[in-house]
């Protein structure tokens, strides 16, 4: 985050161009509203779009002038059009969101408390404050489709059948274990990245188990599910 914000001053013309953009995506920062402060937002987005311009995906942060060089030039002619396709992204998650949202208002009383509490805890936990700057890629650009598969989970509380019910409950059993691990790291602890990865993992197996028409982006199974808590837990153990 420091070595964005250096290319960021480093950017200024351009980053204030993108900002302008920002400011003036009324839809988008209407749609925001409840989720953080807009300040904070606008800037997560800009940096984001500094950091995606800039750094290639994959590789080594800059660690010589030479290479910072490298990174600045590489993003000057991106920052602006890596600006418009963030929140062009983010529109329509923070759409889909809010269409979420008032689905789950919307369900009949007589479901499961608990489960559907759960349902809106993993709404929130896409959409929370500082989201767009905790949210790795390729998940950022992909927040509404979880978002919608929180929907499809909470629908399909309705008149559950056996096989419905069993993967509900497994879904909250895995749900309850990563907020366990993650419970354990110290105040202002980075999150290991087998913790970081198991995250977004679980996320994928909810597309899995209750909205396979939208696909997942990585590939994701209960057995993979398995080997990646087992990582996590490993990697605590040994902190």
């Amino acid at each position: 985050r420091g070595i964005v914000r250096l290319l960021a001053l480093g950017l200024a013309t351009p980053l204030r161009h993108a900002e302008r953009l920002i400011y003036e995506a009324r839809d988008l920062l209407l749609l925001h509203q409840g989720v953080g402060v807009a300040k904070d937002f606008s800037r997560a987005l800009a940096e984001r779009a500094v950091e995606r311009a800039c750094l290639e995906s994959g590789a080594a942060v800059p660690r010589d002038r030479a290479a910072f060089e490298a990174a600045l030039e590489r993003g000057r002619p991106e920052v602006i059009e890596t600006a418009e396709r963030l929140i062009a992204s983010l529109t329509v998650s923070l759409t889909e969101y809010q269409r979420v949202r008032r689905e789950l208002d919307a369900l009949p009383s007589g479901l499961d408390a608990e489960l559907l509490a759960d349902a809106r805890r993993a709404l929130d936990e896409l959409f929370h404050a500082g989201f767009v700057r905790d949210t790795p890629d390729p998940w950022l650009d992909g927040l509404g489709r979880l978002a919608k598969s929180v929907g499809r989970r909470a629908e399909k509380l309705r008149g559950m059948q056996a096989v419905t019910a069993t993967a509900q409950h497994d879904f909250h059993e895995a749900r309850g274990r990563l907020a366990a691990l993650t419970a354990r790291l110290r105040a202002g602890e980075s999150i290991p990245a087998e913790l970081g990865q198991l995250k977004w993992l679980v996320a994928e197996y909810g597309v899995q188990l209750f909205a396979q028409e939208l696909k997942t982006a990585v590939p994701v199974s209960a057995k993979r599910v398995a080997a990646a808590f087992a990582a996590a837990e490993g990697r605590l153990a040994r902190a």
